[in-house]
């Protein structure tokens, strides 16, 4: 398994690349108890560590992230925060997330936009989801996918 995310672009060290909100979307589910044929780690252990990883490198200044977790529903961790804000019990709480349950993309990508949308203050940066997760899903694509033009359409 692995996860590769850069915040960088191709404005760095030229200048000062736009500020960008991350909701990111953390599945919880039974199967991110599994581990893969080469690893020991489960994907959640492994998830758990792009996480710490992409907090380190976030811009102190510009980068804004929230965590949501999902099984069968989604729960909120944090809201939007920098990094200044995430780091005082940022891998406390991580850690203490554990897997269980079923996975609900559709729930998770709703929760995702809408923490986007409720946090608007970021109007000159970018927004972005990343969803973490091994697509072992129980809704269907055509549920997603409408929800996701559906919202696109009104953002």
């Amino acid at each position: 398994a692995f996860l590769g995310l850069i915040l960088k672009s191709k404005y760095d060290g030229i200048g000062k690349r736009e500020s960008i909100d991350l909701s990111i979307a953390l599945d919880i589910s039974g199967s991110m108890f599994c581990t893969d044929e080469k690893d020991t780690k489960t994907r959640l252990d492994l998830a758990k560590e792009a996480l710490i990883k992409l907090v380190s490198i976030m811009d102190e200044n510009n980068d804004r992230l929230s965590l949501i977790t999902f099984n069968e529903y989604s729960q909120k961790i944090f809201g939007l925060l920098n990094k200044t804000e995430i780091q005082n019990n940022f891998i406390e709480k991580i850690q203490s997330i554990k897997p269980e349950g079923g996975t609900n993309l559709v729930e998770a990508v709703k929760a995702a936009m809408d923490n986007l949308n409720i946090n608007n203050e970021n109007n000159n940066g970018r927004k972005r989801i990343v969803l973490i997760t091994d697509a072992h899903y129980n809704d269907t694509n055509e549920q997603l996918f409408n929800l996701i033009i559906q919202r696109f359409y009104h953002l």
